[in-house]
């Protein structure tokens, strides 16, 4: 291995690691903010709103769509587990 890279390798390192822990504590300082502060019962909420209506609300029906369709070998269980 020579020297250049050596260098190339370890520029690489320590760029990846660099990269990682500002993802790490940026990831961190992103977690705080969600349980620190005077909106956070309106961030929850807000929240909680989006992710029934966005994702469990659309796997209920159509869980109960494929029910209906294959005679409940495919049901409302199999989306919301999945």
């Amino acid at each position: 291995m020579t020297y250049n890279t050596l260098v190339r390798v370890t520029l690489m390192t320590i760029m990846i690691y660099h990269t990682l822990v500002c993802a790490l504590f940026l990831s961190l300082l992103g977690s705080i903010s969600g349980f620190v502060g005077n909106k956070t019962l309106h961030k929850v909420t807000s929240t909680t709103f989006f992710l029934y209506f966005a994702c469990v609300l659309p796997n209920i029906a159509f869980g109960m769509l494929n029910d209906n369709n294959t005679n409940g070998a495919i049901g409302i269980t199999s989306y919301v587990y999945v």
